[in-house]
C-alpha cells in the first residue's frame, strides 16, 4: 500500500483468500516471519478495533529475543490477536513490545503468570499498556534524543561536540558492536533540560553532513516511557 498523496509506501497491505483455511494457515506460518530485517505482523481484516483493556506492553526483554518467542510465550495465556516487538533502524530490539489478546481476563491471566518472569536470563514486566494520550502527561517534555546515520569512526566525544552548542548535556552514548566491539552509526544524546532537547532535534534533524548522510534527531523513547 502506498500513500495516496505522496507515494510513499505504507509499509502494510491486505492479502484476499479464496478460503478461511488458507488464510489461517499463512497466518499461521508467515506471523512473525522475519523480512529484510523485521518480523511481519499478520492480523484479519475487521480485528483492528481491540479492546484496549486486553493489550499489554512487555518490558525489559532481552536484545536477541524475537518476536515469535515473545508470541510463543504468550499464546499459552490466550488468543492473540496481535504482537509486535518494537524495534530501532538499524532492526535491533528496543527492549519493550506489545500483546493485544482477545479478551481481558487472558490478558489478565499473562500479567498474573508472567509479570516478574524471566525470559533469557532476563526478568520481564507485563503490564496493561495505555495510550500516552490517556496518561495526562505532556509528550512535549522530553530531554534524551536518539541520533541515527553517525559518520564513520563517531565516538563518544565527537558526538557530545555535535550537540554541545544546543546546551548542558548530561550524558551521550554511541553504541557499540558487543562481538566486535565497532562503533555504529546511532547513539543517543540526554541534555539536562528540554529546551535544548528541543531545540537540538529542530536544527540536527535531516541536516546534511559533510558525508552526504542526511542526520536523523527524534526524541528517545525509553521503554519505560511507553
Amino acid at each position: 500500500m502506498t500513500h495516496q498523496q505522496t507515494g510513499q509506501p505504507l509499509h502494510y497491505g491486505n492479502l484476499s483468500f479464496y478460503t478461511q483455511e488458507e488464510a489461517e494457515k499463512c497466518q499461521r506460518e508467515m506471523n512473525n516471519l522475519m523480512y529484510k530485517g523485521k518480523p511481519l505482523i499478520l492480523y484479519f481484516m475487521g480485528t483492528k478495533d481491540f479492546d484496549k483493556k486486553a493489550n499489554l506492553i512487555v518490558t525489559g526483554l532481552h536484545k536477541d529475543v524475537t518476536q515469535q518467542e515473545i508470541y510463543d510465550l504468550f499464546a499459552n495465556e490466550g488468543k492473540i490477536r496481535s504482537c509486535r516487538m518494537e524495534i530501532y533502524p538499524s532492526g535491533e530490539s528496543r527492549g519493550f513490545a506489545y500483546v493485544q489478546f482477545d479478551k481481558q481476563e487472558e490478558a489478565q491471566r499473562a500479567i498474573e503468570k508472567l509479570h516478574n518472569s524471566t525470559l533469557n536470563d532476563k526478568k520481564i514486566e507485563v503490564k496493561v499498556h495505555i495510550a500516552r494520550s490517556q496518561r495526562g502527561t505532556n509528550s512535549d517534555q522530553f530531554n534524551n534524543l536518539f541520533v541515527k546515520n553517525l559518520p564513520y569512526g563517531t565516538d563518544d566525544a565527537k558526538l557530545r561536540a555535535m550537540f554541545e552548542s544546543f546546551g548542558e548535556i548530561g550524558s551521550v552514548k554511541v553504541q557499540k558492536d558487543q562481538k566486535t566491539n565497532e562503533l555504529k552509526d546511532y547513539g543517543y544524546v540526554c541534555f539536562k533540560n528540554n529546551d535544548s532537547a528541543k531545540k537540538a532535534m529542530e536544527e540536527m534533524n535531516k541536516k546534511t553532513l559533510e558525508n552526504g548522510k542526511c542526520l536523523l534527531v527524534n526524541q528517545h523513547i525509553s521503554s519505560k516511557d511507553n
